[in-house]
């Protein structure tokens, strides 16, 4: 498939960087000044043009002990970082960066770094230093200045050998960041150095480094989405890969200060009912205006009703769908001769932590709630009803309190499964009449099983997912009234008993931000490689999954991001890590 090709300017680059640090402005003037005067890219590069040019070159960190590798510059007899002057041979200055690390650098240790971009477009450096150059007799050169374009990377510092020739040549050699406070150009980026490996920058090298493997593709995108701070990078991370037409927010899950920094990031966000004709118009409009295929990225089965209709429609462009959840995988198995291909992560085992952690943060939100109406989890009748991923989590966090909670599933053997880790599963009418708290994570319509009837008066009633996927509404108010108790909590009060009716019967996590950490980001990462496969080539209509070797690599980056464990023998992810992104880089061009 054809890659996007796109243009850029020196000034447009400048600029994102200024808005990136802002309290670095000052530093460009002269930059800025000097733009007015030479804009174009070749003359700005061109070593000849005096009194000033562009440069570029490469801080390399360890990913490990997060020193810095500097090399021998024999004319300065100085050791500092791999760079140089751009050739014409350069489309950008990010490939003068990588030329200086070939040619200073073995192979194997360049094709293993991974690219840390501080902005989602690749080419905007960490750092834009000015500095002065000396005159040159050597090379007569009159003194003039360097606007240095510095990119960064990460690296294996075992990779680097004294029996290689290159590296006796060149004498590479490791530094801790400390040292670099006597290098004078180093000075000012000791902080961003510092904040390099740091937590706050982890889920943005773990894209960086988990998608250096997929090239940006010639695709657009729908996708729905939670806007919640924990998806930003990866949304910024789908945007830089393809071509995201339109982010569908969903409702329940809308924190408006992420939605205010996607969209001023360039995200399409936007909020549509589901339940209208709006979604299908909206997907239709956005279809209409590309000239690329589609794919659809799905949590909870908001495309599966529509489907038909869209590949009815747009059968020539809509290519396929990636689907996120269990909910929304056992929608789309429902429809007959499933047009299209689906890639589904929701059986990964890298779904498994993050439903290990959703079920723990339902238990804490619903401890949270319960408290404040003066009721205490540990000292009540509680029960699952669905024990699958989700609603095991669950038992197995309310029994790491103490309780032995009952559990309901309509599949017997997982119902054995639950007594076998000593749980108790009583008939199905016994947990109705008998439970204080039903935690409902069947993930499809639990009003087709649940005889409101028959709940336990008093009864609190908490779901695992949207409210239209596990209640049905109209059931409930056809047959009760109900009544506010607080903003989170409804009374529904029937003729015989009442029960209480939490989240409006929405998941009740998100009331406390449904955080699962950062394991979050492999299922998202493992959508990211769905869509590209289904870019890369034709796939049969039916459930596809990500291959094995797919898994370990995204597990593997996520080891080395977050846990700082490296790996090497585990290094078949690795080897192409550069020349992916070089392949990636190779559409843009400078002006």
């Amino acid at each position: 498939m054809q890659k996007i090709t796109f243009q850029q300017s020196v000034r447009e680059l400048v600029t994102c960087y200024k808005s990136l640090f802002p309290n670095e402005v000052d530093r460009l003037n002269y930059l800025d000044e000097y733009l007015i005067k030479i804009s174009s890219f070749r003359k700005l590069s061109d070593r000849l043009s005096m009194p000033a040019h562009i440069t570029a070159s490469s801080v390399v960190i360890s990913r490990t002990t997060g020193r810095i590798l500097l090399v021998n510059k024999p004319a300065l007899k100085l050791h500092l970082q791999p760079g140089g002057h751009i050739i014409l041979d350069d489309p950008t200055p990010i490939h003068a960066a990588i030329r200086h690390l070939a040619w200073r650098l073995p192979e194997k240790f360049v094709s293993r770094l991974t690219y840390l971009q501080w902005h989602y477009d690749p080419l905007v450096p960490m750092d834009i230093d000015t500095h002065n150059i000396a005159r040159s007799p050597q090379d007569s050169e009159p003194q003039h200045t360097h606007f240095d374009m510095r990119y960064l990377f990460l690296g294996d510092e075992e990779m680097l050998s004294e029996d290689d020739e290159i590296v006796r040549k060149h004498n590479p050699m490791w530094k801790d960041i400390d040292y670099m406070r006597s290098i004078a150009s180093f000075q000012h980026i000791i902080t961003k150095l510092n904040s390099a490996l740091s937590p706050e920058l982890a889920r943005k090298r773990f894209y960086s480094e988990v998608t250096q493997n997929i090239i940006r593709k010639n695709v657009s995108v729908i996708a729905v989405a939670h806007i919640i701070p924990d998806v930003v990078d990866y949304l910024m991370s789908l945007n830089r890969l393809f071509d995201l037409k339109g982010v569908i927010a969903k409702p329940k899950s809308i924190n408006r200060q992420i939605f205010q920094k996607l969209t001023d990031n360039g995200i399409p966000i936007v909020e549509v009912n589901r339940d209208s004709t709006e979604l299908e118009e909206y997907i239709d409009q956005q279809i209409n205006s590309t000239s690329l295929p589609v794919v659809l990225m799905d949590i909870g089965g908001w495309f599966a009703p529509l489907i038909e209709s869209l590949f009815s429609k747009h059968q020539n462009k809509l290519i396929g769908v990636v689907e996120d959840t269990e909910n929304g995988h056992q929608k789309y198995l429902k429809i007959p001769n499933f047009p299209l291909p689906l890639f589904s992560v929701a059986r990964s085992p890298l779904k498994d932590f993050e439903d290990f952690l959703i079920g723990k943060s339902i238990v804490f939100s619903a401890d949270v709630i319960l408290r404040k109406q003066g009721q205490l989890l540990e000292y009540l009748n509680c029960s699952v009803i669905g024990y699958g991923k989700i609603g095991k989590s669950i038992a197995h966090q309310l029994a790491s309190r103490g309780l032995q909670p009952s559990v309901y599933d309509k599949q017997p053997i997982r119902r054995l499964e639950a007594y076998n880790s000593v749980f108790k599963v009583p008939s199905w009418s016994e947990i109705l009449t008998s439970s204080d708290i039903i935690f409902s994570a069947t993930g499809g319509k639990a009003t087709s099983i649940i005889d409101f009837k028959l709940l336990k008066s008093g009864c609190y009633l908490f779901s695992v997912t949207s409210s239209d996927d596990e209640f049905d509404f109209s059931y409930i108010k056809n047959e009760y009234k109900t009544e506010k108790v607080d903003e989170l909590i409804e009374k529904c009060i029937g003729p015989t008993n009442y029960f209480y009716l939490v989240c409006n019967g929405n998941a009740v996590n998100f009331v406390d931000g449904a955080c699962v950490g950062d394991f979050i980001q492999l299922v998202r990462s493992e959508m990211l490689s769905a869509v590209s496969l289904l870019a890369d080539g034709l796939h049969e209509p039916k459930i596809h999954t990500i291959d094995e070797n797919t898994r370990e690599i995204i597990a593997n980056t996520w080891l080395r991001t977050f846990l700082r464990i490296n790996d090497l023998l585990f290094d078949k992810d690795r080897d192409k890590a550069l020349p992916n992104l070089i392949d990636s880089l190779n559409g843009i061009t400078f002006s």
